[in-house]
């Protein structure tokens, strides 16, 4: 934790070699560190942490519990849940000008083949636009996400956000004040504050116990969408083309995948603002690890985890932005 810098830490990992996963296997948990340098207070099972894109995953799964409930149909387009066309609401009006809206369904979304920018921030003039067609390819979109989330609170009430449960619970970098996270609305694309345990029960029940889905739509949040061939996730796709993909990398209903069809392995993962959260489903170790924590170093710490708990060194983690400058830690 010195030498990376690491002031709070949080790893949960569950085993399971019968290869029943009916059954709760092997659990393992560790917590290292304080949740708040201000207060000292150490963390421990109850510590949560800001999850980032492993928000991603659970809203997926949310859409797919409706998609199962027959409450949407994730190959409809979005703008049939509407009672006026999308443009016609302030927060798409920047989108009126450009009929490729109309095409918009939650699947393309969830697989990030939306089109849409990543996020109307980085655009010059703040508007959100198009980067590329609907269902063309690959390309990371945070505004995708919100923008399914908008259509179904315009159906049911949901949200992610901070609760006062959390209250005294909360992982934070040095010098960053919470209190704006308390005031902030939902964000399907990142918002989730979970801990790892509670995250890795999530993954065992939709990874390895189907989720309570039927069939047909658990193999929707299984299966690949695309392929994807860009060096970095949030690069966007005419920027981000590479020659190959060796590791069969490709990005389904809210994980990216990586390996061959028998042995695939589901992952995702973020590093930024001190905070670095990583989730992974490991089909050939019958293995689901959970890693959390805040770091004030430059280097990433996962690499490193997943190696001495694991011996795992294939995720392919500079895809993520993962970026180690050791050439040994190099992924």
């Amino acid at each position: 934790m010195k030498h990376y810098g690491v002031s709070a830490l949080s790893v949960a990992i569950k085993h399971n070699p019968m290869r029943n996963w009916q059954d709760v296997g092997q659990g393992y948990f560790f917590s290292l560190g304080v949740q708040d340098p201000a207060t000292g207070k150490a963390v421990d099972g109850n510590t949560v942490f800001r999850a980032g894109i492993l928000s991603q995953p659970v809203f997926g799964y949310l859409v797919l519990r409706l998609a199962n409930a027959q409450r949407i149909d994730i190959d409809l387009p979005l703008q049939e849940y509407l009672d006026r066309p999308l443009t016609d609401y302030p927060e798409y009006a920047d989108l009126k000008g450009d009929s490729r809206w109309k095409r918009l369904t939650a699947r393309l979304i969830l697989a990030h083949r939306s089109g849409l920018i990543n996020s109307r921030q980085s655009a010059p003039d703040k508007r959100l636009l198009f980067v590329s067609s609907p269902g063309k390819e690959f390309g990371y979109s945070e505004e995708g996400f919100r923008l399914l989330q908008f259509v179904l609170e315009k159906m049911s009430r949901a949200s992610f956000v901070w609760e006062p449960r959390f209250e005294g619970h909360i992982a934070v970098p040095a010098g960053v004040d919470i209190a704006a996270d308390k005031g902030l609305g939902a964000d399907a694309a990142g918002s989730l504050m979970t801990t790892p345990s509670d995250f890795l029960a999530f993954t065992h029940l939709v990874l390895c116990q189907g989720g309570l889905l039927n069939s047909m739509v658990t193999a929707s949040y299984f299966q690949p969408e695309v392929q994807i061939r860009s060096a970095r996730i949030v690069e966007a796709p005419a920027q981000g083309e590479v020659q190959s993909n060796p590791k069969g990398l490709a990005w389904c209903q809210g994980w990216a995948r990586y390996g061959d069809w028998m042995h695939p392995t589901y992952f995702l993962g973020q590093r930024e603002n001190g905070l670095e959260v990583y989730a992974a489903y490991y089909a050939s170790y019958h293995t689901l690890i959970c890693i959390m924590g805040i770091s004030s170093g430059s280097r990433p710490f996962t690499a490193r985890i997943l190696e001495e708990l694991l011996g795992d060194t294939s995720p392919p983690l500079t895809w993520l932005g993962f970026d180690d400058p050791s050439p040994r830690r190099k992924r």
